[in-house]
């Protein structure tokens, strides 16, 4: 195969309403099988990874945006940059109305909140970023993202993002598309990857997987340059 690695996001892209469907558990299988090596790539907590189904298929998991590395076979977390300040958890989690979620590094709310979180994070003078994810937002330390999450996961495999095809549905999963050698929108994407992504699979969530692996295991991808 020209392309060796996948690297998909989960919910949205291999899950539709947090299921997988038996087609895309077969597809997933049928690339391993082949020699592909499946990374999953996700805004998640680890602490949500035991109810992500069929992780055992995959190699590595970026986990929270690319805060995290995790191996399904040894649990082995890898934490990748800095942590929150207690501060910033602090008022974050005291915001009135917002339903924050704290993971090892990634603070979570819902997109109605962000003047909020804006507000916290310039009384604090972070310079922790605010990061779309849907109807999500994603606080994290400047400069990481799925991107450099699965640059980590290149380092550590030896692979080269020239080998590697990168799949998503939100807007936090441009990074991850702009990484690969090939970058993928599913059918019911967010415009803003869309327009950024080299190939826009038929299918929607779930099945845009099972014709992406088919194409793969034909070898029948373009080679392209990286998403501009």
């Amino acid at each position: 195969m020209r392309y060796v690695g996948l690297a998909t996001d989960g919910d949205g892209t291999l899950l539709k309403n947090n299921r997988m469907s038996d087609s895309v558990a077969v597809a997933l299988e049928r690339f391993r099988g082949a020699g592909g090596r499946l990374f999953l790539v996700t805004g998640e907590r680890v602490d949500q990874l035991s109810e992500f189904p069929r992780l055992d298929l995959f190699e590595t998991v970026v986990a929270e945006n690319g805060a995290m590395l995790f191996d399904p076979a040894t649990r082995r977390e890898v934490i990748l940059c800095e942590r929150p300040e207690a501060k910033l958890v602090e008022m974050l989690c005291g915001l009135g109305g917002c339903e924050v979620e704290c993971g090892r590094v990634v603070i979570t709310t819902k997109k109605d909140c962000k003047r909020h979180v804006e507000d916290v994070l310039a009384e604090l003078k972070s310079d922790w970023q605010i990061v779309n994810n849907r109807t999500d937002l994603l606080v994290l330390p400047r400069g990481v993202d799925k991107a450099s999450g699965i640059e980590a996961v290149l380092h550590k495999t030896g692979l080269k993002s020239e080998q590697v095809v990168g799949i998503g549905d939100a807007e936090n999963d441009v990074a991850l598309i702009r990484a690969c050698g090939l970058g993928v929108a599913v059918a019911d994407s967010v415009p803003q990857l869309k327009a950024r992504a080299q190939l826009i699979t038929d299918g929607g969530a779930g099945q845009g997987i099972v014709e992406l692996i088919e194409r793969m295991l034909r070898d029948d991808l373009p080679r392209l340059n990286k998403a501009s």
